[in-house]
């Protein structure tokens, strides 16, 4: 038997909700409690209990699976735009990354701000390049990083019942030589092997195949197949605009992929791309949903001593100085610790101590001026007035914009390293 509840919807009525329904019409009325009132409703304030009400809505449940968000974008070049990038990830609440075509040398690790911490390798040629950002409470959980090449890298993250092997990869671009191609997707496949098999494999990266079917594009289902693996964002219906990665000359495509077994794609929850991330000059980021239990950051862990800021030292030097109690010398010996603990305590009362437990990271204040904002807002603003309209001026108008934005962080990062020098 079915009736409309409250809200028009048709819901079954089973034996027992139909006999208590006759039990209430049937009720009688009694002078201290009548059964045909309303319920009571909830108080004013809504500090007490739900209302007793049809509009009552059930609490949901929280299930207790911890979510984490992996992200993958070719940047077109780290240098000047690792600011711009953590603020991304942050806004976006990404805890770990896949970054490529960085373009930095060296293999290392450097703190990107906003609690980031990027593991990088690239050669000296200033091409290619690849890394991986980590959030900050995701750090202690990396067991080991490993550089393989200027184009692949993996990094082996701790979870509560199996180990994850997160690789970061740049497939050889369309105009490589098929030697490049073939080394890159050997050492892919070998390291892929050498994975134990009952930990999670993720494979993130620009995988290239751009155009229709094509060697490049048969060499990923090459190798998915080989390993059975599944391209996660194939498997979520997106509109067209979440699910384009690459624009350049006024085409796109779909050359962004994250790879996982097909044992773990039930741990998958979704995949979609943001078309309003500006950062990467031709790519947009690639965001993954997984169900994936990291271990919990530990409060033991994250204290450390406070630290004196020396870095306002410059700003505040008079201060300091005129803060300094000088006594009188009697040896050598004494005159200099005397000396030392003065300027020590002289500095932590002038230029303030950090708060335990936080790292310092450079925020690159003197960089984000209300002038440099303002050119970056039109920017951004212009870009998507264009990809609204396609059409020729706009692209003119947003070229503009581009470069009065370059100019003013070019004039901004100059003038600040002229007064330090």
């Amino acid at each position: 038997m079915q009736q409309a509840d409250y809200y028009g919807r048709k819901r079954c009525i089973t034996q027992m909700d139909y006999r208590s329904q006759l039990f209430v019409l049937h009720a009688r009325a009694s002078p201290i409690g009548d059964a045909d009132q309303h319920c009571p409703t909830g108080p004013t304030s809504q500090q007490g209990l739900p209302a007793q009400t049809p509009e009552r809505r059930q609490l949901k449940k929280s299930t207790g699976k911890q979510q984490i968000h992996l992200a993958t974008l070719n940047i077109g070049t780290l240098k000047g735009r690792y600011r711009e990038l953590a603020a991304m990830l942050k806004a976006r609440r990404i805890d770990i990354a896949a970054i490529q075509e960085t373009r930095w040398k060296g293999a290392k690790a450097y703190n990107i701000s906003e609690g980031y911490k990027l593991f990088y390798t690239g050669t000296n040629n200033n091409r290619n390049g690849i890394g991986l950002a980590i959030a900050k409470p995701y750090r202690d959980a990396i067991a080991e990083v490993q550089r393989f090449s200027n184009r692949l890298m993996k990094i082996v993250v701790i979870t509560e019942t199996r180990h994850l092997h997160l690789f970061s990869g740049y497939a050889p671009q369309t105009g490589c030589t098929n030697a490049q191609k073939e080394e890159f997707w050997t050492l892919l496949d070998d390291k892929t092997a050498e994975v134990p098999p009952e930990d999670i494999v993720i494979v993130a990266g620009n995988l290239n195949g751009y155009g229709t079917r094509n060697a490049d594009g048969e060499c990923i289902l090459d190798y998915a197949e080989a390993h059975g693996l599944r391209l996660i964002n194939f498997f979520f219906a997106k509109p067209a605009a979440h699910l384009r990665t690459y624009y350049s000359g006024g085409k796109d495509s779909q050359i962004d992929f994250v790879l996982t077994q097909c044992r773990d794609f039930r741990l998958a929850l979704d995949a979609k791309i943001i078309p309003s991330e500006l950062i990467g000059p031709q790519h947009r980021p690639l965001v993954v949903t997984m169900s994936i239990e990291l271990p919990r950051e530990k409060r033991d862990d994250r204290n450390s001593a406070a630290r004196v800021k020396w870095w306002k030292l410059k700003e505040q030097t008079a201060d300091v100085i005129a803060n300094i109690d000088l006594t009188s010398i009697d040896t050598a010996d004494t005159a200099w610790t005397a000396l030392a603990n003065s300027v020590q305590t002289a500095a932590t009362e002038t230029l303030g101590v950090t708060k335990p437990g936080r790292c310092r990271f450079d925020q690159l204040t003197w960089l984000w001026t209300d002038e440099v904002q303002e050119k970056v807002r039109q920017k951004k603003k212009r870009y998507q007035q264009f990809l609204a309209a396609n059409t020729s001026e706009n692209w003119k108008v947003y070229k503009e914009a581009w470069s009065a934005a370059k100019t003013a962080v070019a004039s901004a990062r100059s003038a600040h390293f002229k007064s330090i020098y």
